[in-house]
């Protein structure tokens, strides 16, 4: 599972009520088994012999341990968990999780999301043995998530300012019911995408929080014309063609925490530009040009930042041959 972003759905919930906690064996397990077993499970679960990415969801110690590369479940932290954003991609989006069958339903997805933001509780259960050790006793408290923290004393954008910036091509919600910050993307891929749809975007640049450019034409004289996005904390730029020219012409991003640049012919050029980003924590260079050796320095220079690169994953371990 890899990352991915928030749909902003759910405006019909009761925004006035605080949600109940949610409870992992009651609300998400039946999630993770409907939409996940069958490929990131035990044979005695209905998963295959080998679980798909050498990960596997049917005990907590395994969905903490996550697969090489791929931290799936960051407790707090639902941008940085790919339990979470490959489920919450647009449902044409080739990258979307689960692979096969129907997708999570917007209330599934809200529930995951809620529970990682509450911290990531099991609970009582334990699910099958392996993984990482759970520690007994309470969850330590969570810090204040990014976007509550954006999002602090923050007035909503006018729809004024909304449709201004969307013009005909973008979607614009917000990151989550209640929130004035926003996610916008660009959904009509066969519209294309020019300078003008991305200045736009300068009537609410202090609301945007997740932009999705992906499988969009991204090049030099597009990108120069992004405006400065004060509160991005996720950028998409999947398969869009994007080189290091491109990626070069971005503006400064100060609260950029998640880059996904998969598919992309950037190569280690790129290197000075990602490391520019100053709070930049996970970066997906899946089918890139950067070599090891430009992985290695990004990871020298910034100890805290998850590079997810040419993942190579191994079969899961048996606990009972240890």
């Amino acid at each position: 599972m890899i990352s991915l972003c928030w749909l902003g759905l759910f405006a019909g919930f009761n925004l006035g009520q605080e949600p109940e906690p949610v409870d992992f064996a009651s609300q998400v397990l039946p999630i993770l088994k409907q939409h996940c077993f069958s490929c990131h499970a035990s044979e005695s679960l209905g998963g295959p012999k080998k679980a798909k990415a050498g990960l596997r969801l049917d005990g907590a110690g395994w969905i903490l341990a996550g697969a090489k590369g791929d931290q799936v479940l960051v407790p707090g932290k639902p941008e940085e968990s790919s339990l979470w954003s490959m489920m919450a991609l647009p449902a044409d989006d080739p990258d979307i999780m689960p692979a096969k069958g129907d997708p999570a339903s917007a209330e599934e997805i809200a529930l995951i999301r809620q529970w990682i933001e509450e911290g990531a509780s099991f609970g009582d259960w334990r699910g099958e043995a392996g993984g990482l050790t759970i520690r007994k006793g309470p969850a330590p408290d969570q810090p204040v998530s990014v976007m509550e923290r954006m999002a602090k004393n923050l007035e909503p954008a006018s729809q004024a300012q909304i449709k201004k910036a969307a013009g005909d091509k973008a979607r614009i919600t917000p990151v989550r019911p209640g929130s004035p910050l926003l996610h916008v993307e660009f959904p009509h891929k066969d519209r294309g995408l020019n300078k003008n749809d991305l200045q736009r975007l300068q009537s609410i640049a202090p609301w945007v929080a997740i932009l999705d450019l992906s499988r969009l034409p991204l090049k030099e004289e597009v990108l120069g014309q992004l405006p400065k996005l004060p509160r991005l904390i996720r950028l998409e730029m999947r398969s869009t063609g994007l080189d290091d020219r491109g990626l070069a012409a971005l503006p400064p991003l100060a609260e950029l925490r998640v880059c996904n640049l998969f598919g992309n012919p950037i190569g280690n050029a790129s290197v000075k530009k990602l490391l520019s980003f100053p709070q930049l924590r996970v970066l997906y260079l899946w089918k890139t040009e950067i070599t090891e050796a430009g992985v290695d320095s990004l990871r020298k220079d910034r100890a805290k930042l998850q590079v997810h690169w040419n993942p190579k994953f191994p079969a899961p371990r048996n606990p009972a041959s240890d």
